[in-house]
């Protein structure tokens, strides 16, 4: 017999099946690394909507406690209406309604219309809504009492 020794390269299915393993494993591994950074910005970014909202709801109703506040002091309604032009700023006043607006960011504003109670001396709250362009993608409903 003839001893000879090959000393070529050989690269049997094994090597090339886990060749092969490693590459689907990597791919996966980089598919789900780039879902799971598209959620977390989607996360990131309703966080950042619903913040803009519940700023914008907290100061909405810290004019609707001044506005109650003034109503409560004053003697009459025609006082009250008086203090509430002379005292806030970005609130329209017409017959017993207040509106206003408060902004949450570009795409959105939430407006308020409130009616005064003459004989409670109060506000009742006539709608509560988020007004959006038509620009930008945020979407929301609101609520009309």
């Amino acid at each position: 017999m003839r001893n000879s020794k090959n000393f070529g390269l050989s690269v049997g299915y094994s090597s090339i099946l886990i060749v092969f393993v490693i590459l689907v494993f990597v791919s996966f591994s980089t598919l789900s690394y780039k879902q799971a950074e598209t959620s977390l910005n989607r996360v990131n970014k309703s966080i950042a909507i619903l913040t803009e909202n519940y700023d914008a709801d907290t100061k909405a109703m810290e004019v609707r406690y001044e506005i109650d506040q003034i109503l409560a002091r004053s003697n009459s309604m025609d006082e009250a209406k008086i203090i509430l032009t002379n005292t806030l700023d970005n609130i329209n006043l017409l017959d017993n309604t207040v509106d206003y607006t408060i902004m949450i960011n570009d795409n959105a504003r939430l407006e308020v219309k409130l009616n005064l109670n003459v004989e409670e001396m109060n506000s009742e709250i006539l709608s509560w809504i988020v007004v959006t362009n038509n620009e930008g993608d945020y979407s929301q409903k609101g609520f009309n009492f």
